[in-house]
Protein backbone atom coordinates (compact mmCIF):
# COMPACT_ATOMS: atom_id res chain seq x y z
CA UNK A 1 0.00 0.00 0.00
CA UNK A 2 1.40 3.44 -0.90
CA UNK A 3 2.33 5.78 1.91
CA UNK A 4 -0.43 8.18 3.05
CA UNK A 5 1.49 11.26 1.86
CA UNK A 6 1.70 9.83 -1.67
CA UNK A 7 -2.07 9.26 -1.72
CA UNK A 8 -2.62 12.71 -0.26
CA UNK A 9 -0.54 14.31 -3.02
CA UNK A 10 -2.34 12.26 -5.69
CA UNK A 11 -5.77 13.35 -4.41
CA UNK A 12 -4.63 16.96 -4.17
CA UNK A 13 -3.41 16.84 -7.78
CA UNK A 14 -6.66 15.23 -8.92
CA UNK A 15 -8.73 17.79 -7.03
CA UNK A 16 -6.76 20.70 -8.47
CA UNK A 17 -7.07 19.32 -12.00
CA UNK A 18 -10.83 18.82 -11.66
CA UNK A 19 -11.32 22.32 -10.24
CA UNK A 20 -9.27 23.89 -13.04
CA UNK A 21 -10.74 21.99 -15.99
CA UNK A 22 -14.48 22.53 -16.40
CA UNK A 23 -14.79 20.17 -19.37
CA UNK A 24 -13.06 17.31 -17.56
CA UNK A 25 -15.31 17.86 -14.54
CA UNK A 26 -18.43 17.78 -16.71
CA UNK A 27 -17.19 14.67 -18.48
CA UNK A 28 -16.68 12.92 -15.14
CA UNK A 29 -20.14 13.97 -13.96
CA UNK A 30 -21.62 12.75 -17.25
CA UNK A 31 -19.83 9.40 -16.86
CA UNK A 32 -21.04 9.15 -13.25
CA UNK A 33 -24.64 9.80 -14.35
CA UNK A 34 -24.32 7.29 -17.20
CA UNK A 35 -23.14 4.59 -14.82
CA UNK A 36 -25.89 5.59 -12.39
CA UNK A 37 -28.70 5.36 -14.95
CA UNK A 38 -27.49 1.93 -16.05
CA UNK A 39 -27.13 0.71 -12.46
CA UNK A 40 -30.51 2.11 -11.35
CA UNK A 41 -32.35 0.69 -14.36
CA UNK A 42 -30.69 -2.72 -13.97
CA UNK A 43 -31.39 -2.73 -10.23
CA UNK A 44 -35.03 -1.81 -10.88
CA UNK A 45 -35.40 -4.87 -13.12
CA UNK A 46 -33.61 -7.07 -10.59
CA UNK A 47 -35.83 -5.80 -7.77
CA UNK A 48 -38.97 -6.28 -9.86
CA UNK A 49 -38.12 -9.94 -10.53
CA UNK A 50 -36.47 -10.71 -7.17
CA UNK A 51 -33.03 -11.07 -8.72
CA UNK A 52 -33.98 -13.51 -11.48
CA UNK A 53 -35.01 -11.57 -14.58
CA UNK A 54 -36.70 -13.85 -17.13
CA UNK A 55 -35.07 -13.97 -20.59
CA UNK A 56 -37.99 -12.14 -22.22
CA UNK A 57 -37.60 -9.21 -19.82
CA UNK A 58 -33.81 -9.25 -20.25
CA UNK A 59 -34.45 -8.52 -23.93
CA UNK A 60 -36.84 -5.73 -22.98
CA UNK A 61 -34.18 -4.31 -20.67
CA UNK A 62 -31.56 -4.24 -23.45
CA UNK A 63 -34.03 -2.84 -26.03
CA UNK A 64 -35.15 0.00 -23.79
CA UNK A 65 -31.85 0.80 -22.04
CA UNK A 66 -30.53 3.19 -24.75
CA UNK A 67 -33.81 5.12 -24.74
CA UNK A 68 -33.79 5.40 -20.94
CA UNK A 69 -30.15 6.52 -20.87
CA UNK A 70 -30.67 9.20 -23.52
CA UNK A 71 -33.80 10.55 -21.83
CA UNK A 72 -32.26 10.67 -18.35
CA UNK A 73 -29.01 12.28 -19.50
CA UNK A 74 -30.91 14.84 -21.60
CA UNK A 75 -33.10 15.66 -18.60
CA UNK A 76 -30.04 16.13 -16.39
CA UNK A 77 -28.53 18.44 -18.99
CA UNK A 78 -31.74 20.43 -19.33
CA UNK A 79 -31.81 21.01 -15.57
CA UNK A 80 -28.10 21.96 -15.49
CA UNK A 81 -26.90 19.09 -13.31
CA UNK A 82 -23.54 18.96 -15.13
CA UNK A 83 -22.30 22.28 -13.82
CA UNK A 84 -21.07 23.51 -10.48
CA UNK A 85 -18.96 22.05 -7.74
CA UNK A 86 -20.40 19.12 -5.89
CA UNK A 87 -18.84 20.48 -2.71
CA UNK A 88 -21.59 23.13 -2.75
CA UNK A 89 -24.62 20.81 -3.00
CA UNK A 90 -27.56 23.02 -2.11
CA UNK A 91 -31.33 22.87 -1.73
CA UNK A 92 -31.61 24.50 -5.17
CA UNK A 93 -29.58 21.69 -6.73
CA UNK A 94 -31.62 19.07 -4.86
CA UNK A 95 -34.82 20.61 -6.26
CA UNK A 96 -33.36 20.65 -9.78
CA UNK A 97 -32.31 17.03 -9.32
CA UNK A 98 -35.85 16.07 -8.26
CA UNK A 99 -37.40 17.95 -11.18
CA UNK A 100 -34.96 16.30 -13.60
CA UNK A 101 -35.90 12.86 -12.29
CA UNK A 102 -39.63 13.60 -12.53
CA UNK A 103 -39.25 14.97 -16.07
CA UNK A 104 -37.17 11.96 -17.13
CA UNK A 105 -39.73 9.54 -15.66
CA UNK A 106 -42.59 11.23 -17.52
CA UNK A 107 -40.58 11.27 -20.77
CA UNK A 108 -39.66 7.59 -20.43
CA UNK A 109 -43.32 6.73 -19.81
CA UNK A 110 -44.43 8.75 -22.84
CA UNK A 111 -41.90 6.97 -25.06
CA UNK A 112 -42.05 3.40 -23.72
CA UNK A 113 -45.77 2.98 -22.99
CA UNK A 114 -46.79 3.31 -26.66
CA UNK A 115 -43.96 0.91 -27.57
CA UNK A 116 -44.90 -1.69 -24.94
CA UNK A 117 -47.29 -3.31 -27.41
CA UNK A 118 -44.31 -4.05 -29.66
CA UNK A 119 -42.20 -5.45 -26.81
CA UNK A 120 -42.42 -9.18 -26.13
CA UNK A 121 -44.20 -9.78 -22.82
CA UNK A 122 -45.08 -6.15 -22.12
CA UNK A 123 -43.13 -3.78 -19.93
CA UNK A 124 -42.75 -3.95 -16.12
CA UNK A 125 -44.32 -0.68 -14.99
CA UNK A 126 -42.80 -0.83 -11.52
CA UNK A 127 -39.40 -0.09 -13.05
CA UNK A 128 -40.73 3.35 -13.98
CA UNK A 129 -41.11 4.16 -10.27
CA UNK A 130 -38.09 2.33 -8.88
CA UNK A 131 -35.53 3.65 -11.42
CA UNK A 132 -35.86 7.36 -10.51
CA UNK A 133 -35.87 6.51 -6.80
CA UNK A 134 -32.62 4.58 -7.13
CA UNK A 135 -31.15 7.23 -9.42
CA UNK A 136 -32.04 9.93 -6.89
CA UNK A 137 -30.21 7.97 -4.19
CA UNK A 138 -27.24 7.51 -6.53
CA UNK A 139 -26.99 11.21 -7.33
CA UNK A 140 -27.67 12.57 -3.85
CA UNK A 141 -25.31 10.16 -2.11
CA UNK A 142 -22.51 11.01 -4.56
CA UNK A 143 -22.96 14.74 -4.14
CA UNK A 144 -23.32 14.62 -0.36
CA UNK A 145 -20.44 12.15 -0.10
CA UNK A 146 -18.22 14.40 -2.18
CA UNK A 147 -19.20 17.41 -0.09
CA UNK A 148 -18.49 15.51 3.12
CA UNK A 149 -15.14 14.28 1.78
CA UNK A 150 -14.04 17.81 0.86
CA UNK A 151 -15.10 19.12 4.28
CA UNK A 152 -13.34 16.27 6.07
CA UNK A 153 -10.18 16.86 4.04
CA UNK A 154 -10.17 20.58 4.82
CA UNK A 155 -10.72 19.97 8.56
CA UNK A 156 -7.95 17.35 8.59
CA UNK A 157 -5.44 19.75 7.06
CA UNK A 158 -6.61 22.64 9.22
CA UNK A 159 -5.98 20.63 12.38
CA UNK A 160 -2.49 19.69 11.12
CA UNK A 161 -1.61 23.35 10.58
CA UNK A 162 -2.72 24.52 14.01
CA UNK A 163 0.14 24.79 16.44
CA UNK A 164 -0.29 23.39 19.93
CA UNK A 165 -0.59 25.79 22.82
CA UNK A 166 2.62 26.13 24.76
Amino acid sequence: MPPPRLLDNAWRTFDTTIRANVYLRRLLILAWHLIGVYAAYAAAFLLRFDGAVPPTYQLIFWYTLPVVIVIYLASFGFFHLYSGFWSFFSIDEAVRMGLALIAATIAVALVIFPLRLLLPGGYPRSTMIVTPMLMGLWMASARLGFRYWRRWRSEEHTSELQSPYV
